[in-house]
């Protein structure tokens, strides 16, 4: 009797506790993705490589930039580097020096709406497309 009244008061007791999720090991949580040339990366610092593109003057010659880049499939990361003038498109229109991008503030609040980045390379141009909107197919 005396073990039946201490195994219910353990359950009771057990299931009024919270959960710590601070405790709780996630595998891979889910980090934001760019597409290089066809080919799915995850991209820790997304955010920060669209503000860095976006406040630069990514139309000169000198224009440059390296991220690490991890893929999806394995664990495996390495640098991607790109030098030189890049056009740069959002929801296919084309941004000049003068684009309405041009403030942090205005940048932050872009971010959350971006669903994909894509990076190519050209003989002589780089391009860098930004969607916001959902691709239909």
């Amino acid at each position: 009797m005396f073990f039946f009244f201490f195994f219910v008061s353990t359950i009771l007791i057990a299931q009024g506790k919270k959960i710590n999720l601070d405790e709780v090991s996630i595998y891979k949580k889910a980090l934001p993705a760019i597409n290089i040339s066809g080919i799915k990366y995850s991209f820790r610092d997304r955010d920060k490589f669209v503000g860095y593109i976006l406040k630069g003057a990514f139309w000169t010659d000198d224009f440059s930039f390296k991220i690490s880049l991890q893929k999806f499939t394995s664990d495996e990361i390495f640098n991607y580097q790109m030098n030189g003038p890049t056009l740069i498109k959002i929801d296919n229109e084309v941004l000049s020096k003068y684009h309405k991008y041009n403030s942090f503030k205005k940048i932050k609040k872009f971010n959350p709406k971006i669903k994909n980045i894509s990076l190519k390379k050209f003989i002589s141009l780089n391009v860098i497309q930004i969607t916001t909107k959902e691709i239909s197919k």
